[in-house]
């Protein structure tokens, strides 16, 4: 079962001085666009080789997406390793920007979760319009359709994992070996 913390209760942790590690799962360019300061970047898609290393990190463990969805996933693939300690901030950074908790900014980009709706949505009126011209592409918009309920059902997402190797997506290059080496190493010397 998932764990969620509350924007509020991060906030609260985050000012009492406990022992808390943020990773934040999204990809590189959502990380670029805003992120909550002292969160390091270790993106799903590169989480699941790594858990064990994970799994032993003193304090809490905090995952963090856009809305939760992702976090929740690497919530599980940690926990299938053994890591007790992970959390998911709930409602992710949508949730923390509401409460105006600190957050970085960079460069903006959209979303992952608005560009597969602009991508789904886009599809399933392309289908259905262009149906007229060659008949048959409306199952395009039933494929589509199809696969936004498989989503929905699996709390994966195909399309997502598709955008995020487009390089609108593709933000600055992370090493996750490195990232996580330097957690430890910054977790030693504050100990």
């Amino acid at each position: 079962m998932t764990v969620t913390l509350g924007p509020q209760e991060l906030q609260a942790k985050l000012g009492t001085g406990e022992t808390v590690i943020m990773l934040d799962v999204r990809t590189s360019a959502e990380y670029e666009t805003r992120h909550i300061p002292g969160s390091v970047l270790v993106p799903l898609a590169a989480l699941s080789g790594r858990c064990s290393e994970l799994g032993d990190l003193p304090g809490t463990v905090v995952l963090v997406c856009e809305s939760g969805v992702r976090s929740e996933e690497a919530c599980q693939k940690l926990a299938a390793t053994g890591c007790g300690n992970a959390q998911v901030l709930d409602g992710g950074i949508m949730s923390w920007a509401e409460i105006n908790g600190d957050l970085i900014y960079g460069e903006a980009r959209w979303a992952m979760d608005r560009q597969v709706r602009l991508t789904a949505g886009s599809l399933v009126v392309l289908g259905v319009l262009l149906d007229f011209v060659v008949p048959g592409l409306r199952f395009l918009a039933l494929f589509v359709g199809a696969g936004l309920v498989f989503s929905a059902v699996t709390n994966t997402c195909t399309m997502a994992l598709g955008l995020a190797k487009l390089p609108y997506n593709r933000g600055p290059v992370t090493d996750p070996d490195a990232t996580i080496a330097k957690l430890r190493k910054d977790l030693e010397l504050s100990a």
